[in-house]
């Protein structure tokens, strides 16, 4: 599922909906076709990238035009600048369908390339439900080895039962990525001349090296409630609708393992060590982690209501590579209140704090809230306070291309978000981060600290116009700026895609069309390097990149349950210069005409 612009409810109200652990209301399946939402998703990560960069093909690192800090308290891995296409506990839908649900995806990736999903989803019974789903990735890019391919397998299920007080929810990940790292271009002067329109024959700076990355992960959650404080609401049918108030016990336990495994060749002499191989070599890291929470919950009210959540989690890690090991066990606790007031107003907070262990007094701290002005009109407000340790990949490395140690001190990220919704999905935001002892790559590769406070003052405008149900002008902008006195996190002012485009039916209104283009630009800015090593961008002043609109022509056509689309993308190749690149070394697409196609089954 996709959240969009789609409808929401506490509760599966409609026929089929789906829902995520993270958030308290169900999204309705969108089988609307007169928005964007749906074809800005279709990319190898099955997610809007519109404030992301896609280094050279379909499944490479993902250059960021925005500040995204990793605030989860119990999370000290990632997969680096490719973790955007593993799902985690944040990204798991769980579904309530009335009937059986699939529905298979395909669109063409680059130079022979394809992606395909497919996924089903069904309720046992009008309590359990479950979900499978597998996608698949074999792209071979424009560029000499150049090749990424992906597999990834999801399942989850959740069984809720308001008459015995029992929930239960789970889900299995399993995920590997493939990439042939190709290090970007010996040569930009080549490329931005078009002095040799066939990219396959543009040297590369690694025409050999590779990375393989895997997820598993493995999560359940069971609550049982206690007692019923009020006597609880049915249906018509006498079924129990839901409680007026409970007191609930519960536990939740989560495995993860994640691994990155380079695969490089001294021959190439790319980089400036090779400190214990001279030809063909592998280095690797790993992260194994436990989890186990116990907590208490409490819930009073119908329309209004107040909820309060608390516990106390185990953790324990293993950090390891072929020669060294870390573990360690951490107890913390966790808070949760929540509280609305009929539909006019919504409020959260949530505390996280270490007590023990390598990662004691880390702190996660939040709230946030929402009130209803008028109709279709909301403020919201959010705050929230992270003080936590960089990963376990930025304390220690012990590779063939780098090694280090160090003893960083905890992170802090303040942030303050405001603003104004309205409509389906429009929205006028304005947010100020304050980052303290930023980790970033620095300039020989390796993770540095710094001692200035980095300060981000952001503005996001979202403004959609339909007129006549016929034209529609679609606008998402950010602008923001920074103080980094020493320039460590580089970030454009702007970042925009503007979309028009027409929708008529034809054929009797047998065939729904949507034709038009799209514009993304960011504005100029001395972006950060990739280094294929460590699979981490890192601060260089290389070159300036940006000021360069990259446009799409699209159709998409819906018959019944089907839609197709034909996607002209980058269509204005050669119309300006050729200073289009997603980092320094690594150029967008060149113009490609692009195919996709999905099929939804409802029963």
């Amino acid at each position: 599922g996709s959240k969009g612009n789609n409808l929401t409810a506490e509760e599966p109200v409609y026929s089929h909906q789906y829902r995520y652990l993270t958030e308290p209301t169900y999204y309705f399946i969108d089988t609307s076709f007169s928005t964007l939402g749906w074809y800005h998703q279709w990319n190898n990560a099955h997610q809007d990238l519109m404030d992301y960069s896609v280094l050279g093909n379909m499944g490479g690192p993902l250059n960021k035009l925005t500040y995204r800090p990793n605030t989860n308290l119990w999370d000290y891995y990632d997969l680096k600048a490719y973790d955007t296409y593993f799902n985690s506990r944040e990204t798991v839908p769980f579904y309530y369908t009335r009937s059986p649900l699939t529905e298979a995806t395909y669109w063409q990736g680059y130079e022979r390339g394809q992606n395909f999903k497919i996924y089903h989803s069904q309720n046992i019974n009008k309590y359990w439900n479950f979900l499978v789903q597998y996608k698949r990735l074999n792209s071979l890019g424009f560029y000499d080895h150049n090749r990424n391919k992906q597999a990834n397998f999801m399942m989850s299920s959740m069984y809720d039962n308001p008459e015995w007080g029992y929930k239960v929810t789970g889900y299995f990940l399993s995920e590997k990525l493939e990439t042939e790292e190709w290090g970007g271009l010996v040569n930009d002067s080549l490329f931005e001349q078009n002095l040799e329109s066939n990219r396959i024959l543009l040297d590369v700076n690694l025409p050999s090296d590779k990375r393989f990355m895997r997820n598993r992960e493995f999560y359940i959650d069971q609550r049982l409630k206690l007692a019923r404080l009020f006597p609880h609401d049915t249906d018509s049918t006498g079924s129990v609708k839901e409680d007026r108030a409970y007191l609930a016990i519960g536990h939740e336990f989560n495995y993860g393992r994640k691994s990155d495994v380079y695969i490089g060749n001294a021959t190439d002499g790319f980089y400036s060590n090779y400190f214990f191989n001279n030809d063909t070599y592998k280095d690797s890291s790993s992260s194994v982690s436990y989890s186990n929470a116990f907590y208490v919950e409490a819930e009073v009210g119908s329309k209004s209501k107040f909820g309060v959540k608390g516990g106390i989690r185990h953790l324990i890690t293993e950090y390891a590579g072929p020669n060294y090991r870390f573990s360690g066990q951490n107890w913390g606790i966790t808070g949760e209140v929540t509280g609305k007031i009929s539909d006019l107003v919504d409020v959260k907070g949530n505390l996280d704090y270490i007590l023990t262990g390598d990662l004691k007094e880390s702190v996660r701290f939040g709230g946030q809230g929402r009130i209803n002005l008028w109709k279709e009109i909301n403020a919201r407000a959010r705050y929230e306070l992270v003080l936590k340790y960089p990963g376990f990949y930025e304390q220690f490395y012990y590779s063939n291309n780098f090694i280090w140690n160090n003893s960083f001190r905890k992170q802090g990220n303040i942030l303050l978000a405001y603003g104004l919704y309205w409509g389906k999905g429009n929205k006028l935001e304005a947010s100020n981060q304050t980052i303290t002892d930023y980790v970033y790559y620095g300039v020989d590769g390796q993770p540095v600290q710094n001692d200035d406070v980095i300060r981000i003052s952001k503005f996001e405008l979202i403004q959609n116009f339909t007129l006549w149900d016929f034209l529609h002008q679609d606008n998402q902008v950010y602008y923001q700026t920074t103080t980094d006195v020493n320039k460590v996190l580089p970030l454009p002012n702007w970042v925009a895609r503007n979309s028009l485009y027409f929708q008529f039916p034809l054929f009797k209104k047998a065939l729904k069309c949507l034709v038009g283009g799209e514009v993304k630009y960011f504005s100029a800015y001395s972006s950060s390097s990739f280094n294929a090593a460590t699979g981490e961008f890192f601060v260089e002043n290389k070159k300036r990149i940006g000021d360069y609109p990259l446009i799409d022509l699209f159709a998409c056509f819906k018959i019944k349950k089907a839609k197709v689309f034909l996607k002209y993308e980058h269509f204005n190749q050669g119309l300006l210069d050729y200073t289009y690149f997603a980092a320094p070394d690594y150029p967008f697409p060149d113009r490609i005409l692009r195919l996709g196609i999905s099929w939804r089954f409802f029963n």
